[in-house]
C-alpha cells in the first residue's frame, strides 16, 4: 500500500526490507526478536510503526546503506503484543518517503534444529569438533542473516564467543546429523556454535516507483557455547618431556648411593 512519495530531488531507492521475528535459544534460554532491515540508497533514518502498538526505529549500521531496528522479549505474547501481524507505516528520512507494509509471515517453521554435542559450557572440546544436530524442520529454507536465500536447509554456523561474525557457515542436509567444519579451532579457544531454520513469506513489493524486495521471515535458532581443550605446543611438550626424563634419572642416581 503506498503511501506518500519521496521529493522528487531525493535518490532514495529500497533494495530491500526484511521483517524477521523468532526465537533464538542462545545459552539454553529462549529469547523472542524482532528485527527489521532496509537496505538501498540515500537511506539515513526509518521509524517502522502502527497505529496499534507503537514503533521502532531503525539506525544506520556502518557505511553500508542499510538501517537496522529491533526488540527483544520475553515470551511470544510480548512479542505479539508489541510487534502484531497487520498493517505498518514505513517512514525513511523524516517524511521523505513513506509507504506501508502488511506484516503476516503466513508459514511458520514445523520444527527446529536441536543441537546434541558439543554440551553446553563444555570445556574440554576437540579443536576438530564433529557437531550433532538433529533436524527437525522439513518446511525451512535456508536463511544467512542477510540476504541469502535458497531450497530447504539447515544452516550451522561456529563463532568465536564475543564475536558474532561467523568463522565458518555450512548448509546441511536434513538427512546430515555430524557436522564436521573445514578449519581446526584454536586450543584454549571459547566458541559459540548455533543452527538457524526459518520460513520466508517474499513478497515483491513497490512505494510508487521504487521497486523492491520484502521477506518476512520466522527463525528458529538454536546455540551451545563451549571450550576448546588447551594442548601444549610440540615444543613445550617436548621440554616437558625432556624434563622428566630428566628428573627420574636424578631420582634412579640418589638411590644407588
Amino acid at each position: 500500500m503506498w503511501l506518500g512519495s519521496a521529493s522528487p530531488a531525493s535518490a532514495i531507492d529500497i533494495d530491500q526490507i526484511a521483517i524477521d521475528r523468532g526465537v533464538g535459544q542462545a545459552s539454553g534460554v529462549g529469547s523472542w526478536f524482532v528485527e527489521i532491515s532496509v537496505t538501498g540508497i540515500d537511506l539515513r533514518s526509518a521509524v517502522l510503526s502502527s497505529g496499534a502498538c507503537g514503533s521502532i526505529t531503525l539506525s544506520p549500521v556502518g557505511t553500508s546503506g542499510e538501517l537496522r531496528g529491533g526488540m527483544q522479549f520475553a515470551d511470544l505474547a510480548a512479542l505479539d503484543a508489541a510487534f502484531p501481524i497487520g498493517s505498518w507505516t514505513l517512514d525513511v528520512n523524516a517524511g521523505e518517503l513513506v509507504g506501508g507494509l502488511a506484516y503476516d509471515p503466513l508459514i511458520l517453521p514445523n520444527g527446529s534444529a536441536p543441537i546434541a554435542s558439543p554440551a553446553f559450557a563444555d570445556g574440554d572440546v576437540s579443536l576438530t569438533p564433529l557437531m550433532l544436530v538433529d533436524n527437525h524442520c522439513s518446511n525451512c529454507q535456508l536463511y544467512s542473516g542477510s540476504t541469502a536465500f535458497g531450497p530447504t536447509a539447515l544452516v550451522g554456523r561456529i563463532a568465536s564467543l564475543g564475536n558474532p561474525t561467523p568463522l565458518e557457515t555450512i548448509i546441511v542436509s536434513p538427512d546430515t546429523t555430524q557436522i564436521g567444519f573445514g578449519n581446526a579451532l584454536q586450543p584454549g579457544g571459547q566458541y559459540r556454535f548455533e543452527t538457524s531454520v526459518a520460513t520466508n513469506n517474499y513478497l515483491p513489493l513497490a512505494f510508487g516507483v521504487d521497486a523492491f524486495h520484502y521477506y518476512q521471515l520466522w527463525t528458529e535458532t538454536e546455540s551451545t557455547e563451549f571450550s576448546t581443550a588447551f594442548v601444549p605446543e610440540p615444543g613445550t611438550a617436548l621440554l616437558l618431556s625432556v624434563g622428566l626424563v630428566a628428573l627420574s634419572a636424578r631420582r634412579r642416581s640418589r638411590t644407588r648411593r
